[in-house]
C-alpha cells in the first residue's frame, strides 16, 4: 500500500512541476514578492520627506508674516479682494494677486487668467469664486485660507487679555505624553494579518481544489482511470495525488516565503522606521503559528473532499455542478470570518465557528480577536483534525465507488446512499 501510494505520488508531483502553466505563474509572483519587499527601501524618500505644504499651522501667521509669503516661502494660488484691509499683512499673497475689488475678480477667473479666487469680508467671513468645480475638483486651497483666517481670528481675540501670537503658538504646541498599555491583546493590529490569511485560504482552497478534481474527472473522462486501477489500489490513488497536491502547494509557498525573508533579512535595517514598527505589529510569531496550523488542516480537510466529489462525475464539464455545494462552505465561511473580523462577536456567531468547514477560517480570527483562549482554540484544532481524519476516510470511499461508477452525474445524496448503504 505505501510503496503504491510513494509511486503515484512521485508521479503527481513530478507532473505538477512539468507544467509550463504552473512554472511561470510561480516565478512571476515569487519576484512580484520580492519586489515588494524592495519596495519599502525603494520608496524611502516618501516615508522620511517632511511635509512642505502650507498645510493648517498657524505659526507663520501667529509669528508674523509679510505681505504675500510665509516662511516656508509659500503662497496661496489664486486672487483675492480684502474687504478688510488690515488682513492684508497676515495671509500670504503677493501683490499681483491683489484685485481692487470684486467684479475684477470675477472677471481674471471668467478669461482663465486664475482659477480660483478668495474675497475676505472680515476675519470670519470669507467667499470662494471658482473657475469651474466638479467631482474631482479640489477644496484645498479654500480649507487652507479659512483654517488661517481661524487662526488670526484667535490671535485677535486673545490679544485684549495679554495672551501674545508667541504665547499661543506655544499652547497648541503642548504635546501630551499618552503611554498606552494594553494588558489583552492588541487586536487592530492583528487584523491585516487576518484579511491576508482568510484570502490566502480562501484562494488555495478553490484554485488546487479545482485543479485535483479537474484531475480525476479527467482521468476517467479519457478512461486512464480504468488502467490506472488495475494496478494500483483506489485507495492508494486518491492519497498519492492529494498528498503530491499538498506536498506542492507547501514547496510553493515555502518558495514564496523564501522570496519574502531572503530581501528582508538583507534590507529591513534601511526600512523607514514606521515599516518597521507595521510589520512587527502585524506580524507576530505565535499567531503566525496559528495561521499555518489552521490553513494545513482546512487543506487536508477540504482536498480530499474536492478529490472525492471530482470522482463522482464522468465528464469534465460536469465538475463544476458537482464541486457547488462544497464551494459554498468556502464561500460561506469566507463570508463569516470578514463578518468576525469586522468586530461581530454573538453568541450565535461564535456557535458557529466551531463547525469544521467553518472553524479553519473563524477560529484564528477569534483568537487574534481575543474572542477564545488558548485551550479553547486547541480544543477546536483537535476536532478539525479528527473531522479531516474523518473526511478522508468518507473520501476514499466515495473515490473507490466514484472510480467504477460511469455515466450521468449523480446527485450527492445518491453517492453517500451508494457508499454506505444500509444493512
Amino acid at each position: 500500500m505505501l510503496k503504491e501510494i510513494a509511486t503515484v505520488f512521485r508521479f503527481e508531483f513530478v507532473q505538477q512541476f512539468r507544467k509550463k502553466s504552473f512554472l511561470i505563474s510561480t516565478i512571476i509572483i515569487a519576484v512580484l514578492i520580492a519586489l515588494g519587499v524592495c519596495l519599502p527601501v525603494i520608496c524611502a524618500p516618501l516615508f522620511t520627506g517632511a511635509d512642505s505644504g502650507f498645510g493648517g499651522t498657524s505659526s507663520g501667521i501667529l509669528s508674523g508674516l509679510s505681505a504675500g509669503d510665509d516662511e516656508s516661502g509659500h503662497v496661496l494660488p489664486g486672487g483675492v479682494v480684502f474687504e478688510d484691509e488690515s488682513l492684508r499683512i497676515s495671509l500670504p499673497f503677493a501683490d499681483d494677486q491683489i484685485y481692487a475689488d470684486e467684479d475684477a475678480l470675477e472677471k481674471a477667473i471668467q478669461n482663465g487668467d486664475i482659477s480660483i479666487g478668495f474675497v475676505i469680508r472680515d476675519v470670519t467671513h470669507m467667499k470662494t469664486i471658482y473657475a469651474s468645480f466638479g467631482i474631482n475638483s479640489s477644496t484645498e486651497e479654500a480649507n487652507q485660507l479659512s483654517e488661517l483666517l481661524r487662526q488670526v481670528a484667535i490671535a485677535q481675540k486673545l490679544e485684549p487679555y495679554g495672551v501674545s501670537a508667541a504665547d499661543y503658538q506655544d499652547m497648541e504646541s503642548t504635546v501630551i505624553d499618552n503611554e498606552t498599555v494594553v494588558l489583552g491583546k492588541d487586536t487592530t493590529s492583528q487584523y491585516i494579518a487576518g484579511l491576508l490569511f482568510v484570502i490566502l485560504v480562501y484562494l488555495v482552497i478553490l484554485l488546487n481544489g479545482q485543479i485535483v478534481s479537474t484531475s480525476i474527472a479527467r482521468e476517467k473522462d479519457n478512461r486512464t482511470m480504468e488502467l490506472l486501477i488495475t494496478t494500483v489500489r483506489p485507495d492508494a490513488l486518491i492519497l498519492g495525488k492529494v498528498f503530491a497536491l499538498l506536498a506542492v502547494i507547501v514547496i510553493t509557498l515555502g518558495l514564496y516565503l523564501a522570496c519574502a525573508a531572503v530581501p528582508y533579512e538583507l534590507l529591513h535595517t534601511s526600512y523607514p522606521a514606521i515599516v518597521t514598527q507595521v510589520l512587527n505589529l502585524l506580524f507576530s510569531v505565535s499567531q503566525l503559528g496559528i495561521y499555518i496550523l489552521y490553513f494545513f488542516i482546512g487543506l487536508v480537510l477540504y482536498m480530499f473532499l474536492y478529490a472525492a466529489l471530482g470522482s463522482t462525475v464522468s465528464r469534465v464539464e460536469d465538475v463544476s455542478s458537482a464541486l457547488t455545494p462544497l464551494m459554498l462552505f468556502v464561500i460561506i465561511g469566507y463570508f463569516l470570518a470578514f463578518m468576525q473580523m469586522s468586530g461581530m462577536n454573538n453568541s450565535a456567531l461564535n456557535a458557529v465557528s466551531w463547525f469544521p468547514f467553518f472553524s479553519i477560517l473563524m477560529m484564528p480570527i477569534r483568537y487574534a480577536n481575543d474572542t477564545i483562549g488558548f485551550a479553547g482554540l486547541m480544543a477546536s484544532a483537535a476536532i478539525d483534525i479528527l473531522c479531516a481524519g474523518f473526511m478522508a476516510w468518507v473520501s476514499i470511499r466515495i473515490y473507490r465507488w466514484g472510480s467504477l461508477n460511469y455515466g450521468n452525474k449523480p446527485g450527492l445524496s445518491s453517492v453517500l446512499k451508494a457508499v454506505f448503504p444500509k444493512k
